[in-house]
């Protein structure tokens, strides 16, 4: 982060406010496999012209490692989502439960990720909404909570619409450490390195 902090200053970088992240963006990936070997002379081409993306909030704790991030996927016995994002299906989705840090999580992120073609004039969107442990537990195992905490109504739609009329259920487990290179002021442009990957 000091090496971040420094090419900031030599490219005259603005201080802006805190970034947080947004709750639904359109988005378009590209992804590359990186040798170990190359990782960190990548790092160093990357800082030159992306400072690391630093997050303060509440999920910001001092004393857990945030570059842990801990993915549960769900899907269906038929591997439904799976086939249909692989062979990238107009519409296509997967919805999984989602935090950071290496300690006891209090605060879980679930997620839903929908591809849309080209020809469909659509973005690909994330959505996404803050739910408790106990709430995260329970829908993963096709649970709807009683009482759900934060925006109910995407969680309560991502319950019907996926975890409930397809039968999903956990199915994999990804944990891995990831650096983001992004400036605070914008959500255009983002790099993310992920390393120690894990998953069962």
């Amino acid at each position: 982060k000091e090496l971040s902090r420094a090419f900031k200053v030599v490219r005259g970088d603005i201080k802006h406010l805190q970034w947080s992240p947004p709750s639904k963006f359109e988005r378009r990936t590209i992804k590359y496999w990186v040798d170990e070997r190359d990782v960190v002379p990548l790092q160093v081409a990357l800082l030159k012209h992306l400072p690391i993306l630093e997050f303060h909030g509440d999920d910001a704790d001092a004393n857990q490692d945030n570059s842990l991030i801990t993915s549960v996927y769900l899907e269906n016995a038929s591997f439904e989502a799976y086939h249909a994002r692989l062979h990238r299906e107009q519409g296509a989705t997967l919805v999984r439960c989602r935090w950071y840090g290496g300690g006891d999580p209090v605060n879980v992120f679930l997620e839903r990720k929908t591809h849309h073609e080209s020809w469909s004039t659509e973005k690909s969107v994330k959505e996404r909404c803050r739910v408790t442990r106990d709430d995260a537990a329970m829908l993963v195992s096709s649970l709807m909570p009683t009482n759900i905490a934060g925006d109910e109504n995407l969680a309560r739609e991502i319950y019907e619409r996926e975890i409930d009329a397809r039968r999903m259920s956990a199915c994999l487990m990804t944990r891995y450490r990831r650096v983001a290179f992004q400036r605070d002021e914008s959500n255009e442009i983002r790099i993310s390195l992920d390393t120690e990957l894990r998953w069962q």
